[in-house]
């Protein structure tokens, strides 16, 4: 008697299942529908990137030609993650991979991933794609400058070696792109006092790197008020009360770099005036 309780159990089981999963498939059947509907009704934007990318998954997904494979790149990069390995490590269609979007460089092979044509390409497009790149090439000079020079990424920084932070003309170059490139500088640039002249024409409030010598320099604080007049508030009490030095600073901040000068010259006719213009 219990053997034939459980036969029946079984039986009715997965019939309660298939209409369960009818009822289900047919929730599923009216949603879709209705997304269909309300999606058909919607404009669609050609040049949304999602819709490019899912139209080129459906569409070429496991292509292994190569001539398919290098139009489909070109237009979109990121499908260089459907290749065959083999075209995934060919350089003409990762070139064209990465030239179309930089972050293609991760589906690329850990050859081309060392190739400097490939890498330079693809941090030129994007400067965050450097994080795909192989490790010698995440410090070289050229590669590393490139990739700043796109959205100014300044988290590329931390690639620079110490031999990097200690090249002047690396840090000048990289400073000029991104001014945070300043911050990574080895102290002994700091001391050069025509680095430290180019970096507060660049950045002024860097002055509150100044050692004392710097400090005392009223050529090196001019520069730096000129560029930015808040810098004033790393200036020497001296240089609070130099005239030349508070007007270029009123002139470029106005009442934020005021509040920093000498109270001697906070109601000075030409200071005020400067004040007025600004």
């Amino acid at each position: 008697m219990r053997q034939s309780n459980i036969k029946v159990t079984f039986i009715i089981l997965p019939i309660a299942l298939l209409f369960a999963g009818c009822g289900e498939y047919n929730a599923d059947k009216e949603q879709s529908v209705s997304n269909t509907t309300s999606q058909a009704s919607a404009p669609i934007d050609p040049t949304d990137t999602s819709q490019k990318i899912a139209k080129a998954f459906l569409s070429q997904a496991g292509v292994k030609d190569r001539a398919s494979a290098l139009k489909l790149v070109k237009e979109e990069g990121d499908a260089l993650e459907l290749l065959d390995k083999t075209l995934q490590g060919d350089k003409e269609i990762v070139l064209a991979s990465v030239n179309q979007t930089g972050m293609a460089l991760r589906f690329a092979s850990e050859e081309l991933k060392q190739d400097k044509d490939v890498v330079m390409a693809a941090v030129k497009n994007r400067g965050d794609a450097l994080r795909f790149a192989d490790e010698y090439l995440q410090k070289d000079k050229a590669v590393l400058l490139a990739s700043l020079s796109k959205h100014y990424f300044s988290e590329n920084l931390k690639f620079a070696d110490e031999k990097l932070r200690k090249d002047k003309a690396f840090i000048l170059s990289a400073g000029k792109l991104n001014t945070h490139a300043f911050t990574i500088a080895d102290k002994s640039l700091l001391d050069d006092d025509e680095f430290f002249t180019e970096m507060v024409k660049r950045d002024g409030m860097a002055i509150d790197k100044a050692n004392q010598r710097q400090k005392n320099n009223k050529q090196i604080v001019l520069t730096a008020v000129t560029q930015n007049g808040s810098a004033l508030v790393y200036a020497s009490a001296a240089f609070k009360k130099d005239k030349e030095v508070v007007l270029a600073a009123v002139t470029q901040a106005g009442i934020q770099a005021l509040y920093f000068a000498d109270v001697g010259l906070q109601k000075d006719e030409d200071v005020l005036k400067a004040l007025k213009r600004k």
